[in-house]
């Protein structure tokens, strides 16, 4: 039976999506909500529930549910609530959402707030605001070049869009690469990439830079992946990343 069991914790996102596939959301959710009322750390079963209200068009007890944790240090569902709004069509009410946000949590995660509020004010066709937004930002605050050019990009600015990446020291060939191509330009942006030992050589001129701003002496760990920090979800615009 659903929610029962040593292991119960363990497998309870998958039971309720399975009552739901079988015409039983509403027995899904009430069994999510009750391991929500009882658990210990009960936010583990929030994002299985946002998910299902999600499917369901029940945005605003979605963000009820995850309301709880928006102001965590980790198990932070607040991305996760912004996506479904804005998948809903509702880029404007996911802007208000990211804007209640504390300054406290602004602050610590502004690399992450700020690419997601440009993003969503370019979804909600406010442009010119989102620019005049990233002008009030550090410079070298992570991913504000790329967040800019795509606002650009939306404008029909395209070449302003690749002035911009191309000046940018910091930002990957690619970023002009996938610009190009998005406007049918496939042979400049072959042409205009770097080899691999280029591209490796700036690969690790940015990992220099960033640890020299972060005061670390050791050398970067190379494993896979690690060359780069995470983007956030500007680039990404889709799962349920916590904010760490």
């Amino acid at each position: 039976m659903l929610g029962t069991g040593k292991r119960a914790d363990e497998t309870l996102a998958y039971d309720a999506r399975a009552l739901e596939d079988s015409g039983q959301a509403g027995e899904a959710g009430v069994v999510l909500r009750r391991f929500i009322a009882a658990a210990e750390y009960p936010d583990r079963f929030r994002r299985p529930l946002i998910e299902l209200l999600g499917r369901q068009g029940r945005g605003e007890k979605a963000i009820e549910v995850g309301r709880p944790t928006f102001e965590y240090h980790d198990a932070c569902l607040v991305e996760g609530v912004i996506h479904l709004l804005h998948e809903a069509g509702r880029p404007d009410d996911a802007l208000a959402l990211l804007e209640e946000r504390s300054a406290e949590f602004i602050e610590e995660y502004l690399s992450w707030f700020s690419s997601n509020r440009i993003w969503l004010l370019g979804e909600a066709g406010r442009h010119e605001e989102a620019l005049a937004y990233a002008r009030t930002l550090p410079p070298d605050t992570y991913g504000l070049t790329v967040s800019k050019a795509w606002i650009l990009d939306e404008m029909g600015r395209v070449e302003e869009a690749l002035a911009l990446l191309r000046a940018d020291i910091e930002v990957r060939p690619s970023e002009v690469a996938k610009l190009l191509i998005r406007h049918g330009r496939a042979a400049e942006a072959i042409g205009g990439m770097p080899s691999p030992a280029e591209q490796h050589a700036a690969s690790r001129r940015r990992d220099a830079a960033v640890r020299a701003d972060r005061g670390l002496d050791e050398p970067p760990f190379q494993g896979a992946g690690s060359t780069e920090r995470h983007r956030g979800s500007f680039a990404v615009r889709s799962g349920w990343a916590a904010v760490t």
